[in-house]
C-alpha cells in the first residue's frame, strides 16, 4: 500500500488501493523537491554575499602594504655615475674599481647647512684642480691629459662663481684646503707610477659621483639660500658632463 503523500499547502493525497502513484501525486513530490532546491540556492547566494560585504569592509591599503613588503628592492643595485646618485662614496686610495663608504666624506646636499655646502663644495673644487694638475705631469695618455685640462678649467670657473655666492650670502669665502680623504686620494695618485691613469679616472668617478649628490640635493633644498640652490643647478650639468666622459674612458681602458 502506497503511503499518502504529503502537499505544499500541508493535506495529504492518499495512495490509490491499487497501490500505483497518481500524477498528480508525482507532481507534487517533483513540486517540493523543486522549491526545496530553490531555497538551498537562495540559502547559498545569501551566504556568498555576506562573505563578499565582509571582505569589502578590510582597509584598502591592507593588500597594498603587503604587495609593498614583497616587492620590495633588497638588492641595492647602485647607480650610474653619471646619473641620479644618493649615496656618499669614494673609491679607495689605492684606485680600486670598488667603492667603499667615505668616512667623514660629504653630506647629501638635502642635510647640509649653507656654510658647509661651500665649504665641501669648494673643497671638491680644488681636489679636481690639484688631483689633475699632478697627473698632467706625468701621463702620456692624450685622453686622459684632455680631461684633466678640462677638469682644470670648469673647476677653476666653478670655484670663481662659489665664491661670489659665498660673499652674496655672508657666508665665509672658502680657502683651498682639501678634506682628509681627498689629501689621502692625492698621495695614492702621486704614488700610482705606471697605474696612474686608472687610479685617477677611478678616483674622478667617485668624486663626482659625491659631487653631483652633493649639488643635486643642495638644487631640491627649498631651504637653501636661493643663491646657493641657484649655484647648483648652474654647476650640476657640467658636473654629470664629466661623470658621463669619465665612464666612456673607464669603459675604454676596461676594453684595452
Amino acid at each position: 500500500m502506497v503511503e499518502p503523500i504529503e502537499r505544499p499547502d500541508g493535506g495529504f493525497v492518499p495512495g490509490p488501493p491499487d497501490g500505483t502513484i497518481p500524477a498528480a501525486t508525482c507532481f507534487f513530490r517533483s513540486h517540493s523537491q523543486i522549491e526545496r532546491t530553490a531555497m538551498t540556492k537562495m540559502l547559498l547566494l545569501i551566504a556568498a554575499s555576506s562573505l563578499a560585504l565582509a571582505s569589502c569592509g578590510k582597509p584598502a591599503n591592507e593588500n597594498a602594504d603587503n604587495n609593498a613588503v614583497v616587492g620590495a628592492d633588497t638588492n641595492g643595485a647602485q647607480a650610474p655615475l653619471s646619473g641620479t646618485v644618493t649615496d656618499n662614496t669614494m673609491a679607495p686610495a689605492d684606485g680600486s674599481a670598488a667603492a667603499i663608504t667615505q668616512s667623514g666624506g660629504q653630506q647629501a646636499g638635502a642635510a647640509i647647512s649653507a656654510q658647509d655646502y661651500v665649504a665641501q663644495a669648494a673643497a671638491s673644487d680644488q681636489y679636481e684642480i690639484q688631483s689633475s694638475e699632478m697627473v698632467l705631469k706625468q701621463t702620456k695618455n692624450e685622453t686622459v691629459r684632455s680631461f684633466a685640462r678640462k677638469m682644470i678649467s670648469d673647476h677653476t670657473i666653478s670655484s670663481k662663481k662659489l665664491i661670489g655666492v659665498a660673499t652674496t650670502a655672508s657666508l665665509s669665502v672658502p680657502g683651498t684646503g682639501l678634506r682628509g680623504t681627498q689629501q689621502t686620494n692625492l698621495a695614492a695618485l702621486r704614488d700610482a707610477g705606471t697605474n696612474m691613469d686608472q687610479t685617477y679616472i677611478n678616483q674622478q668617478r667617485a668624486a663626482h659621483a659625491e659631487a653631483i649628490a652633493l649639488h643635486q640635493g643642495v638644487a631640491e633644498n627649498s631651504a637653501m639660500p636661493g643663491s646657493l640652490s641657484g649655484f647648483a643647478k648652474e654647476v650640476l650639468p657640467r658636473i654629470q658632463e664629466h661623470a658621463r666622459m669619465l665612464d666612456s674612458m673607464n669603459a675604454a681602458a676596461t676594453r684595452s
